[in-house]
């Protein structure tokens, strides 16, 4: 016989609590993380929502794009392939090809080579 089967109403009610209890918990945990990052300055890795309904931190808008132009001011005329541009910037190659195809495209200045090098 299993112990779920041997549950009583109450006691479904009291791990009810619990959990609410619990998620709320979490929830002001989160908070209290998202305020010392910001006091601290830092950017963090994100860390993934273990509970269902816990949202995950999400970076500020544009915050690639200053990166990636960042780095390609750096690299001067020579620029940067995605690969290398991506172990700079600690990020997927994926979301670079994406930037480069969407919001690449806009910005002025940014020069693409033959051999796949961006340069400013």
């Amino acid at each position: 016989m299993s112990y779920l089967s041997t549950l009583k109403s109450s006691d479904l009610k009291q791990i009810t609590k619990l959990l609410a209890k619990k998620e709320s918990l979490l929830r002001k945990l989160q908070v209290i993380d998202t305020a010392l990052d910001n006091l601290s300055g830092e950017v963090k890795p994100e860390k993934s929502a273990s509970i269902a309904g816990t949202p995950k931190k999400r970076a500020r808008r544009g915050k690639l794009k200053t990166k990636i132009l960042a780095a390609l001011k750096a690299a001067g005329e020579k620029g940067h392939t995605v690969a290398e541009l991506a172990k700079i910037l600690n990020t997927k190659p994926n979301n670079l090809y994406a930037w480069f195809y969407t919001t690449g495209k806009k910005t002025p200045g940014l020069k693409k080579s033959k051999d796949g090098r961006y340069s400013l």
